[in-house]
């Protein structure tokens, strides 16, 4: 996959800045972090929030895994001559994070995780990504006819939000319709392999971490703790008040707080 492949929104921070990468969750792009990009950027950070490959507007790839992951946003960070980054990873963009921690520590000032644990997971997004599969966009004509469709298979309403933010037009517009921006069929062949461990057989990254944890979220058990001393000796932990999973959308101001203390470290 080549680098220009890989598509990033870019805020220039003052000289000499600190530079943050941001990898997104499965099914989430760069546009869910304008908000703390905003925080960010341009007064304390310059920001790149990438989409990961399969997401957003990035290409689709034949093969998905952690290696494939991993070396899209390396090629693209080399290819960008940033130098050291805090590389911010939230849901499957932490564990992408994580695992290039462990292969490339150099290229890192400091990992930051949110609310994923360097561990297996159930595939627990297996029945929206059937679903999303399963909904027939020759027949649908709206973003609100698609919502009601969905709503049976997917009863919150902000997870049915979330996932239509990959629903877009088809081209040209002669030919009006819909289509899945994210490769939906290859995550689903996918799925568990990025549910597994990233750091299976892995070393980890003795460089600088923030662990940032949503206090209503269960990604992050008690006991996960051991395991990110373990691959992870240096990490500072966070609990978000007021959070679940998607820390950044549930409590933004104390989210951006925990990030800009980090950074002025």
């Amino acid at each position: 996959m080549l680098n220009s492949e890989l598509n990033a929104v870019s805020v220039e921070g003052p000289p000499g800045a600190p530079i943050v990468v941001i990898l997104h969750g499965l099914l989430g792009s760069s546009r869910n972090w304008g908000l703390v990009m905003k925080a960010l950027a341009p007064t304390t950070a310059t920001v790149h929030a990438l989409d990961l490959p399969n997401h957003g507007k990035s290409a689709h790839t034949r093969e998905i895994n952690f290696d494939s992951l991993t070396e899209a946003v390396l090629q693209w960070m080399q290819s960008k001559g940033l130098g050291k980054v805090h590389l911010l990873g939230h849901s499957l963009g932490g564990k992408v994070a994580m695992h290039l921690a462990d292969l490339h520590p150099d290229q890192l000032e400091s990992l930051i995780v949110s609310d994923i644990a360097p561990k297996g997971y159930e595939p627990h997004s297996q029945d929206i990504l059937e679903a999303m599969d399963a909904l027939d966009l020759s027949v649908i004509r709206s973003r609100k006819e698609a919502e009601e469709i969905l709503s049976a298979s997917v009863p919150g309403l902000g997870m049915r939000k979330f996932v239509l933010t990959n629903l877009v037009r088809t081209t040209p517009p002669e030919a009006p319709g819909f289509q899945w921006q994210v490769n939906l069929k290859g995550l689903l062949q996918a799925l568990p392999e990025i549910s597994s461990n990233p750091l299976c057989g892995k070393v980890g990254y003795h460089g600088r971490t923030l662990i940032i944890k949503g206090e209503h979220s269960n990604y992050i058990l008690p006991e996960d703790r051991k395991i990110f001393e373990i691959h992870f000796p240096n990490s500072t932990f966070h609990t978000i008040p007021d959070s679940g999973h998607n820390v950044h959308f549930d409590n933004l101001p104390a989210f951006t707080e925990v990030l800009l203390q980090h950074l002025n470290d």
